[in-house]
């Protein structure tokens, strides 16, 4: 009934914006329909304004931030890709971007100043108020992707020393303590984490009971250090099942709690970031130029013509047997496209395991073993079923012998090639996500082509 509802309002799917208000907001738009304007799109969840932002082309999105400045919602930063934060923020003005700065917390502020250049910090930091400024700068001084940067530094912490009615006190009177909260970290006397007790089971026992008696009963609370990685941090997160978890500086003092929201949105922008980066590219940003994204792709591209020049000088090498035979040239992309996607199959696997700290548990003798088997067993099946059709086609059984060994060999040369390419780069300490594509494709390729035509020159 729900959907029927939705369907005849004009909304494409059950989300999102009706497309009818999207129409009414650009048309009202395009006739500098000023109330209109900031009636229908302030109305709007500030996520789907952010999704109308991005809609836009840079003109109507000027004009639509020019409309809407004295207005903007800050929470709008927070949805919008890193490039569109830094475009709205220019077009929102220095004040206007302090004013939006100053009402977001800590770690959503950070994440928005982060996305500037130096000298629009510096802009934009001389408008905010002095206590939110103090804030963003100590979480600034922690190095870029930790866990310092996105932790929130507004928290509820008591001493184990305390009793319910001290506790309860605080929390009824303290100005500064944050919005919503669950749980109230127990420190001891220097300020280090030692527990944890909910608020609910504060409110249940009597007035002279101590912190201490009725903190969490876990021999010992997780804690992260503010220098944490962040995806390091957020595999703790995803580990431990953790709601939240305090977060401590060189000398283990308290400075700040993270929570799982925040850890979510970690874990996602890591998988995209390993998914585009597996496919060579680094911008994912549909609104970006053409020229923008072009360059953006052009590296990879490049070195994948380069590496792509000794598979062509094996072909090259075997011209003679190719005239002879001229089935060959239609067999060698079979052969280097099922070896390819055999050795991707492993490599997705590998990176996957690299990226979740999955692989430090498994022996590599074994890994490289189960790979091998597994692309042992695929390319036995694949060479048989290659191998009949082929002599269907060409009635040549020694064409058919070769074919068949070819894809059996190549198929397993790439399991082998999908974990060594990947672990050897981890090794080196370079990211397995950003070139393994483009090396296993270069080995699979030289590896296949040269198995194929050089069986076929032995045995033919």
């Amino acid at each position: 009934m729900v959907l029927d509802k939705k369907q005849e309002s004009g909304y494409e799917s059950e989300f999102g914006i009706d497309q009818n208000i999207k129409n009414r907001i650009l048309n009202s738009l395009e006739n500098d329909l000023t109330t209109q304007v900031k009636k229908l799109f302030l109305e709007l969840h500030p996520a789907d304004q952010a999704d109308f932002l991005s809609s836009l082309n840079f003109e109507q999105r000027i004009k639509l931030v020019a409309t809407i400045a004295s207005e903007f919602d800050p929470e709008i930063l927070t949805y919008l890709d890193d490039d569109l934060k830094s475009d709205v923020i220019d077009l929102l003005g220095s004040k206007n971007s302090a004013k939006a700065i100053d009402q977001l917390e800590v770690d959503d502020a950070v994440q928005v100043i982060e996305t500037l250049e130096n000298e629009g910090i510096s802009e934009i930091l001389d408008h905010v108020s002095e206590e939110k400024r103090s804030e963003i700068e100590e979480a600034l001084s922690y190095p870029e992707n930790s866990i310092g940067r996105l932790m929130q530094q507004n928290f509820v912490a008591v001493k184990q020393d305390w009793s319910v009615a001290q506790a309860t006190y605080h929390l009824q009177n303290a100005e500064d303590l944050p919005e919503d909260f669950h749980n109230i970290v127990i420190v001891d006397d220097d300020f280090r984490p030692i527990s944890e007790v909910s608020v609910s089971r504060i409110l249940k026992k009597k007035k002279h009971v101590l912190m201490s008696e009725i903190m969490s009963d876990k021999e010992e609370i997780m804690v992260l250090s503010a220098n944490m990685d962040k995806e390091e941090g957020a595999q703790l997160f995803s580990k431990y099942s953790l709601d939240y978890a305090p977060v401590i500086d060189e000398k283990g003092v308290l400075v700040g709690v993270i929570y799982a929201n925040d850890v979510i949105d970690i874990l996602q922008e890591e998988a995209e970031e390993d998914i585009l980066l597996l496919g060579g590219v680094n911008d994912s940003n549909l609104h970006a130029s053409s020229f923008t994204t072009a360059r953006s792709r052009i590296s990879w591209l490049s070195t994948s013509l380069i590496t792509n020049l000794f598979s062509a000088t094996i072909i090259a090498f075997f011209a003679d047997q190719i005239q002879k035979i001229v089935a060959l040239a239609a067999l060698l992309p079979i052969v280097s496209s099922l070896s390819g996607n055999s050795g991707t199959q492993a490599l997705t696997v590998l990176v996957r395991s690299i990226a979740t700290k999955e692989i430090d548990n498994i022996a590599i003798t074994k890994l490289f073993a189960k790979e091998l088997f597994v692309a042992f067993l695929n390319g036995l099946s694949l060479a048989l079923i290659a191998g009949i059709a082929c002599y269907f086609w060409q009635h040549n059984l020694h064409l058919s012998v070769v074919f068949a060994s070819a894809i059996l060999a190549a198929i397993t040369l790439s399991g082998f090639f999908g974990v060594f390419i990947p672990l050897v780069l981890h090794r080196l300490k370079f990211d397995p996500a950003i070139s393994s594509g483009v090396f296993l494709t270069t080995m699979t390729d030289m590896f296949s082509f040269l198995t194929l035509l050089g069986l076929a020159t032995i045995v033919m």
